[in-house]
């Protein structure tokens, strides 16, 4: 049972990689073009991406709830099959399966294939955003507090604009890839 419970908990731990590294991956350019054809998860992602922190916030939030009590149940088992130096085991082969499982498999492949893998997870996210909107928000509340003191409103979307030099670039790119 502990070891289900385990595996669960690293899989919603890559879930929230994936999501977090695909969001702030994915093309806004490609996403505003899909949410005008009326894809309505395009208009749902770039939706949530006016308030980055607050993807931010669910994601960070789950991946470290999961991975945190990841490491709880590991120890747990571990101690009870090894005794006292189950802690120990547990905290060396757990930080490895985390690091690969659940960190970087999961961000490499949202980075390689963001668009695809941000359009399948943002329902979810979505739902996920919903019911702990009041924890995130107070998370958020208290991150952005500490971020003023630094000069830094995260709660202010800028918008992305291209300079006439990084448009030139983005079609000169474009036109070299197409046969």
């Amino acid at each position: 049972m502990l070891i289900t419970i385990l595996i669960f908990l690293i899989i919603l731990a890559a879930f929230f990689s994936a999501a977090e590294t695909s969001m702030m991956a994915a093309s806004r350019y490609r996403l505003r073009h899909l949410a005008r054809k009326s894809n309505t998860r395009a208009q749902r992602v770039l939706k949530l991406l006016e308030r980055p922190d607050r993807v931010l916030g669910v994601t960070l939030m789950g991946n470290t709830f999961a991975e945190i009590l990841a490491s709880a149940v590991a120890t747990i088992a571990t101690v009870k099959w090894f005794g006292e130096t189950g802690a120990f085991i547990s905290a060396i082969v757990l930080t490895a399966i985390v690091l690969i499982f659940g960190e970087i498999a999961p961000k490499t492949l949202a980075v390689l294939h963001a668009q695809p893998i941000v359009l399948l997870l943002v329902r979810p996210l979505s739902w996920l955003l919903r019911l702990f909107y009041p924890v995130v928000w107070i998370v958020n509340v208290i991150a952005n507090g500490v971020l003023r003191l630094f000069g830094v409103h995260a709660d202010r979307s800028e918008t992305e604009t291209l300079s006439i030099d990084e448009l030139r670039s983005i079609v000169h790119e474009a036109t070299a890839r197409t046969p």
